[in-house]
């Protein structure tokens, strides 16, 4: 289970595990079934968003010939996303389990030594929603990825402002530091916290984003690997998905960050004894 963070590596991550020969490869990255039923809001907005594909896909897959090129992965989609439907529309917790339990099932083959799925969303998820995990697989490994907290949230805004050209990430910045929703994913001490309590011990691998990025460091996908029971695999660790282009960020408004952020950078190095040196950085500025 990858629980996150939001704009932390969890793309690339994905993609270097579905492409392991040992792990299953499903067409869903994110399933969100947990946050959704943790949170109604989320339930609602996702269950929509869900349907919206189904129907996509079912156009689609109507306007492509049997036989044609496409037409496999069209129905390869629309069936995983249709049993993604039906967890979040599930009338019960119960139920949901159950059926999220049988999508795994059905595509679990006897090579595969890991199954799962990576949902930024769960990094908010309360001590219950572990507990749903656990109790359908007590043995269930999570990891967490964290990214400088500056930087996590400006790529947030980036990546929000190439979906909505209009919005313009620099005048949103301010904006983004009074909104509470927005600054939780980025409060790692709340998602440690919380698994360090819901988890069992050994359970949870926490890791930082610029580690994973960082060619310095050879041990990294090793621990991965080691930490999910399967071969050791490098992979192209240059190549960030999702990155974006560079865009000026003015130094005020990182030292305003910083220093919103000053609880969680203290937190985390209290935690972890090291923070990699662009964390360090903002301490040194603001701490």
């Amino acid at each position: 289970m990858g629980v996150g963070g939001q704009k932390c590596g969890t793309s690339w991550l994905g993609d270097h595990l579905y492409h392991h020969p040992q792990v299953l490869r499903h067409s869903i990255k994110e399933m969100h079934v947990f946050d959704s039923l943790a949170y109604d809001k989320t339930r609602a907005f996702r269950t929509a968003r869900v349907q919206h594909m189904v129907e996509q896909l079912e156009r689609q897959l109507a306007a492509t010939a049997e036989g044609e090129r496409g037409r496999r992965r069209f129905e390869t989609f629309l069936r995983d996303r249709r049993e993604q439907l039906a967890i979040l529309q599930a009338p019960d917790v119960p139920t949901a389990l159950a059926r999220y339990e049988a999508y795994f099932e059905a595509r679990v083959r006897p090579n595969h030594r890991a199954f799962g799925e990576i949902t930024p969303g769960y990094a908010l998820l309360p001590a219950e929603g572990y507990g749903w995990i656990l109790s359908i697989h007590p043995d269930a490994r999570f990891i967490f990825l964290m990214r400088d907290p500056v930087d996590r949230l400006w790529s947030a805004l980036r990546h929000r402002s190439r979906e909505h050209p209009h919005l313009d990430p620099i005048e949103r910045f301010s904006d983004a530091l009074e909104r509470p929703a927005i600054v939780r994913r980025t409060a790692y001490e709340e998602t440690l916290t919380t698994m360090e309590e819901a988890v069992p011990v050994g359970q949870t691998l926490v890791l930082f984003y610029e580690d994973l990025f960082s060619v310095a460091d050879t041990t990294v996908l090793r621990r991965i690997s080691d930490f999910l029971g399967i071969e050791h695999r490098e992979g192209d660790r240059a190549t960030r998905q999702n990155e974006g282009e560079a865009t000026d960020f003015p130094v005020d408004l990182q030292r305003r960050a910083a220093e919103a952020f000053l609880p969680t950078y203290r937190f985390v190095l209290e935690r972890f004894g090291r923070v990699p040196a662009r964390w360090q950085e903002r301490l040194t500025e603001v701490g």
